[in-house]
């Protein structure tokens, strides 16, 4: 039977980790630094630029204001007049 072998770059001549540089990080763990300072900076400028888009009211929250207005109006037309 014959092993497999690992292509010369996946080949490891040595147990010893690798020591990279801020310029010569592998591409994965440059990307994942990118993606981290981008979310970060991203939630900044949403904190200090909130939507102008309405809060989302459900079908049941509308029909419960709708009740307690119809409530109010009518307590408003049975009030006597002086």
């Amino acid at each position: 039977m014959m092993t497999p072998t690992l292509p010369s770059t996946q080949r490891s001549e040595s147990n010893e980790t690798p020591v990279f540089t801020l310029y010569e990080t592998p591409m994965n763990r440059r990307k994942k630094v990118n993606q981290i300072l981008k979310k970060r900076a991203k939630k900044a400028n949403e904190k200090l630029n909130p939507k102008s888009k309405p809060r989302y009211i459900s079908k049941a929250e509308r029909a419960k204001q709708d009740q307690t207005t119809e409530q109010s109006q009518d307590e408003n037309r049975n009030l006597p007049t002086t």
